[in-house]
């Protein structure tokens, strides 16, 4: 599917789940950082629709490079936990992965020197070994 294809779709959708009933909470999950998406079914297509028409809406909304208009002041509940208080469209940062960076490298790089060592004792002592049972005959 081509762009007015796709918008032609989103806007398709944004006229069959109309916004009325349509109710979205977000609940933080204790201490952490965690959050629950509670919302009925109204709300959670009404929220497809307004994320589709995000991915699809023009950069730049209020003077910030990669800020898009999104419209979901009608759908968040009053006891909603969280406001969403702005959308970006852009690649996020990539995740690391804990082999990255100069700790893992010296980490792997002493483990493997472990090893070595280890090694070497192992052939030290086997040599040892073997010169004591063959000096014994």
């Amino acid at each position: 599917m081509d762009r007015p294809q796709i918008e032609a779709v989103i806007a398709a959708l944004d006229a069959c789940f109309p916004r009325e009933d349509a109710c979205v909470a977000i609940r933080r999950a204790g201490d952490s950082d965690q959050c629950t998406v509670v919302a009925n079914q109204r709300g959670y297509q009404r929220l497809g629709v307004e994320l589709l028409k995000a991915a699809y809406a023009p950069t730049n909304a209020g003077g910030q490079t990669d800020a898009v208009c999104v419209d979901l002041s009608y759908l968040l509940a009053g006891y909603s936990q969280l406001q969403l208080t702005g959308f970006e469209r852009r690649d996020p940062e990539p995740r690391t992965l804990i082999g990255d960076g100069i700790l893992a490298g010296l980490s792997n790089a002493a483990v493997a020197l472990g090893m070595l060592s280890v090694f070497i004792v192992g052939c030290y002592t086997v040599a040892n070994w073997v010169t004591t049972v063959v000096l014994a005959f």
